[in-house]
């Protein structure tokens, strides 16, 4: 995959520190996601992502107001160039902790958090340098039949696609057309991902439109 130029990435000091697991993303549209029970990337068709970080909390080890200082230190750090990540709201109730941030792009969930992330079309993952390899023989979900070839990518160019290396709850904007073997479809516009999953292998979704 080419080096892409973003910001220096900044992972919350004190979401590393108290809330170990991957970052959800999620945006508009459905339920909020304040009551998820694991990690939950939600997709919205205006580009925006919304991720919920689900983690036992331990008072004794951290207070839930200077969690709350230290992850607001870090959000004006990172927004110092603009509004591009947002606090929705940290909840703390019976031994767990729920974060909620909101991304512009999937660019600034990469930056912010150190961890690969995409969502934008098929022809913008392929310019970014996305090796779209392990989509290849994924059988759509309309037609048990078909198979993704090399040779279909150039149609579904204007398509979206979701790309993450973590293992996440995935809500999409649009139905899901093919997914890679790491990827469990769930419903029409969700899936867990389930296999390995890292930044050589990473799970990918390609949606309807």
């Amino acid at each position: 995959m080419t080096d892409r130029k973003r910001r220096p990435a900044r992972r919350a000091g004190a979401v590393a520190l108290a809330l170990t697991a991957a970052v959800l993303a999620g945006c508009s549209g459905g339920g909020g996601l304040s009551d998820a029970q694991e990690n939950t990337a939600r997709f919205g068709d205006d580009g925006r992502i919304e991720v919920v970080v689900v983690e036992s909390f331990t008072e004794s080890y951290y207070d839930e107001d200077e969690l709350s200082q230290q992850i607001e230190q870090e959000l004006d750090a990172y927004n110092s160039g603009g509004q591009a990540v947002e606090n929705k709201g940290l909840t703390v109730s019976d031994g767990t902790a729920r974060l909620t941030l909101s991304y512009v792009s999937s660019d600034d969930y990469t930056a912010f958090n150190g961890q690969e992330m995409y969502f934008g079309t098929v022809s913008g993952a392929q310019e970014a340098g996305y090796e779209l390899t392990s989509l290849l023989s994924a059988v759509s979900t309309q037609d048990p039949n078909k198979i993704l070839a090399s040779k279909d990518l150039e149609t579904l160019a204007d398509s979206h696609i979701v790309i993450v290396t973590e293992p996440f709850h995935i809500e999409t904007p649009y139905d899901i057309l093919y997914a890679s073997d790491n990827v469990m479809i769930t419903a029409a516009a969700e899936a867990d991902v389930t296999g390995e999953v890292s930044v050589q292998e990473p799970a990918m979704l390609i949606l309807t439109q």
